[in-house]
């Protein structure tokens, strides 16, 4: 019986060392598992940190670049207020210079060659002309210009000069002082320096 019980013995001693293998084998097998999912877990995480980050930078980026737009908005309003306030002072003012040279003994002559020149240059061989009221005091000496057919008020002019109208032919010439001196406005809002350039 002790041959039976050794043999008993081994074998219990090589079940139990096969079983300490395997136990030692699925530990390590187990250890490698955790360490694989942790590095998994790791991995996830910092992914889900970047990700959150990069959000975060767009977000920053998109905010920033709507104060500064936002900012430059404000600033071409300013400047715009700006040029528009200094476009009305520089229009008052040379409305009171007009006034001043249409009260003046200089004006008379220069409607005459005014309304001589775009009758020329028109090639107007009967019209009929359009003054502010207080300019019809005019009337008889401009009468003398032959091309002339009659002589009517517009009460639109405000500052002086004259519409020539030719209706035989269709033409209206405006050299009213009103319309050049928006004319001079147009030309100087679009030369001042005082553009807003989209960026």
């Amino acid at each position: 019986m002790s041959y039976d019980k050794q043999k008993l013995l081994r074998f219990q001693e090589s079940v139990l060392k096969d079983v300490d293998e395997k136990i030692a084998h699925m530990n390590r097998n187990i250890s490698k598992y955790e360490q694989r999912e942790l590095e998994n877990a790791k991995q996830q995480q910092l992914e889900i940190i970047f990700t959150y980050m990069q959000d975060r930078v767009q977000s920053l980026k998109s905010e920033y670049a709507h104060r500064v737009t936002q900012k430059s908005l404000e600033l071409k309003k300013q400047v715009l207020c700006f040029r528009n306030g200094l476009v009305e002072k520089i229009v008052q003012e040379c409305e009171t210079q007009i006034l001043q040279f249409v009260n003046s003994d200089k004006y008379m002559p220069y409607l005459l060659g005014g309304i001589k020149n775009a009758i020329d240059k028109f090639s107007i061989r009967s019209a009929k002309i359009q003054l502010k009221k207080e300019d019809l005091k005019f009337r008889d000496e401009l009468l003398k210009i032959k091309e002339l057919s009659g002589i009517t008020s517009d009460h639109k002019n405000r500052l002086g000069g004259f519409k020539l109208i030719d209706s035989e032919r269709g033409i209206m010439i405006d050299q009213t002082l009103e319309t050049i001196l928006k004319d001079q406005v147009g030309r100087f809002s679009k030369t001042d320096g005082l553009r807003i350039k989209n960026d």
